[in-house]
């Protein structure tokens, strides 16, 4: 499956445990834009993410990654790393909100 750019900013939020509103304040823009992005009511360039990914201290080899259509043989061993990274953060966040709800 390919994801939009806005599918893997929401990712990538994520996995760094931001909320849409802390990922808004860190790119001084609104969370509206975030979530608009994300849900792809607005599109989201190459461009716009990649320099998103930068200001949020991804590497540009993590970000070739991100939006590459295909994973080279010799990128494989990063790439499982990073879905290992991402699922760890993901179920840590969830473990965090299932112990205290009023986050």
């Amino acid at each position: 499956m390919k994801y939009t750019m806005g599918h893997l900013l929401a990712l990538v939020r994520a996995a760094l445990g931001l909320s849409q509103d802390s990922l808004a304040d860190k790119l001084h823009l609104s969370k509206s834009i975030i979530s608009r992005y994300e849900t792809g009511e607005r599109n989201l360039s190459k461009a716009k993410f990649e320099g998103i990914c930068r200001s949020l201290g991804l590497s540009n080899k993590l970000v070739e990654l991100l939006i590459a259509d295909t994973v080279s043989p010799k990128n494989k061993d990063m790439a499982i790393e990073l879905g290992l990274i991402l699922l760890t953060r993901l179920s840590q966040n969830i473990e965090s909100r299932e112990s205290n709800p009023s986050k």
